[in-house]
């Protein structure tokens, strides 16, 4: 009996669990459809609050997202809102709520702002105005702000956009391109929208402001732009390694030239060459000249021996050369005494109203090494044991880095000659262990040429024979 009880108990279990699942099922299936529908449902869209904004206003965000007051609303519809929202770039989080009563539908977005903006440069765009190229990313790049735009995202792919089809409405040619930029030693510090592809040579430099420098010093310093295509970040970098060093050798340390102007030679050009003309102005500044001359940081090379090396003094004219060069004597003291990863940090420190400035130079020495091993690459083994024997640092003397180039001139290559091999590539490889400090130096033949049969190679000449001691 117990039997049959046990089978009429499993038999009801079932059944009622097999119910229970159909109406759960059904139950999940009516929520699916009620939400579906929900989210499809036409709700009229009253409001929409945004927090969390500092660079950009909330008609901004409404607008990007694509919702529209007081239209047709579904949730999906704010859904793909937001969505759009996080694909900008703009935000580093997107988040809403909101509330329906009756068919008015209010949503509220919590935003929080992305730090990853960059101010945009325009590095060739010559046909056009900044406030021009600026005003073409208003109005197609929802979150350009304060001529900022969002690195991540669709807004720069927007901003590329945007500047080619104004390309287009020119029939200028060329592809916009855009890339982060940096200063050189600094970190990226803006976005430079450039044209590929155009050809805009430069056909003539002007300057202005100029009193202490010639016109002709500085047309002279300038032709190595003419002829080269423009590009504004070129000519800013031109003018400050190739130009002002015109002014820093005559101690005008302040001296600095303004961003360069451009201006089309022919603004009716169809091309396919589109000239251009530069202008630079400059404001010189004053003359300083030195006041002091402070060595720190050194132990191993006395300050006098530094000084006398650096050969600048107190009240000459801050010539940026002399003191460049001063700086590299100074160095290779240190590298001929072992100190090969020395090096010596100048610093300016300028009294405008006195215009003096003093140099502070501040030595990281390291540590000093030993000479290891020579090998001599590329030659003859009878040679490479003559130049060998000739090699006069031995192992574990203090290495001596300025050596190299000495026994470079002086005693391979009269060797080389001797061998009738011209105008050999010599390339020297050092090879420092900073766990033994001592340097193991490769020196290497490539591409040798013969000019004449080999001669034999010839041992050093033997010392003369030690002078008779006079019997007086």
């Amino acid at each position: 009996m117990g039997h049959v009880r046990i089978n009429s108990s499993r038999t009801f279990a079932t059944r009622f669990t097999r119910r229970y699942a159909l109406v759960l099922a059904l139950i999940v299936a009516l929520s699916a459809v009620a939400a579906s529908a929900q989210s499809n449902s036409k709700l009229t869209l009253s409001a929409v609050n945004v927090t969390g904004l500092a660079q950009y206003s909330q008609g901004q965000v409404v607008r990007a997202s694509g919702l529209q007051l007081n239209q047709p609303t579904t949730l999906g519809d704010l859904q793909s809102a937001v969505e759009r929202l996080g694909k900008s770039g703009a935000f580093e989080s997107v988040n809403y709520r909101y509330q329906t009563r009756g068919t008015n539908l209010t949503a509220d977005i919590a935003v929080v702002e992305s730090k990853n903006v960059l101010p945009c440069l325009y590095d060739n765009f010559v046909w056009f105005t900044a406030a021009e190229l600026d005003q073409a990313l208003k109005d197609r790049v929802a979150f350009f702000a304060a001529g900022k735009v969002p690195v991540t995202g669709e807004s720069t792919d927007q901003a590329r956009a945007a500047l080619q089809d104004l390309l287009s409405s020119k029939a200028l040619p060329g592809e916009v391109s855009y890339l982060p930029f940096a200063p050189m030693g600094g970190a990226v510090s803006a976005l430079v929208f450039r044209i590929d592809g155009a050809s805009i040579p430069i056909k003539t430099v002007a300057f202005s402001g100029e009193q202490k420098v010639t016109a002709q010093q500085l047309a002279d310093a300038a032709k190595g732009l003419i002829g080269k295509n423009y590009s504004a970040l070129d000519v800013e970098d031109y003018a400050r390694t190739g130009i002002l060093p015109l002014y820093r050798q005559r101690g005008y340390l302040r001296a600095a030239f303004a961003p360069a102007q451009v201006a089309l030679l022919d603004p009716n050009s169809k091309g396919p060459a589109f000239d251009v003309a530069v202008s630079l102005s400059v404001t010189e500044g004053d003359q300083y000249s030195l006041s002091s001359i402070n060595w720190s940081g050194n132990q191993a090379i006395a300050s006098t021996e530094l000084a006398k090396a650096f050969g600048m003094s107190a009240r000459e004219v801050a010539n940026t050369d002399k003191i460049e060069a001063g700086v590299h004597n100074a160095v290779r003291i240190y590298n001929s005494n072992g100190y090969i990863t020395a090096r010596v940090l100048p610093k300016a420190d300028l009294d405008d109203a006195r215009k003096l400035a003093a140099y502070s130079l501040i030595v990281k020495e390291g540590p000093q090494y030993h000479m290891g091993s020579v090998t001599f690459e590329g030659v003859n083994e009878r040679v490479a044991d003559i130049l060998t024997k000739q090699w006069k640092l031995k192992p574990g003397d203090i290495y001596d880095s300025n050596y190299t180039n000495d026994f470079i001139s002086k005693v391979l290559a009269p060797e080389l000659a001797r061998q009738g091999v011209m105008a050999p590539m010599i390339s020297t490889n050092p090879q420092p262990d900073a766990s033994k400090l001592s340097v193991d130096l490769h020196i290497k033949l490539a591409n040798p040429v013969s000019a004449a049969p080999a001669a034999p190679a010839t041992e050093p000449p033997a010392a003369p024979p030690a002078p008779t001691p006079d019997p007086k």
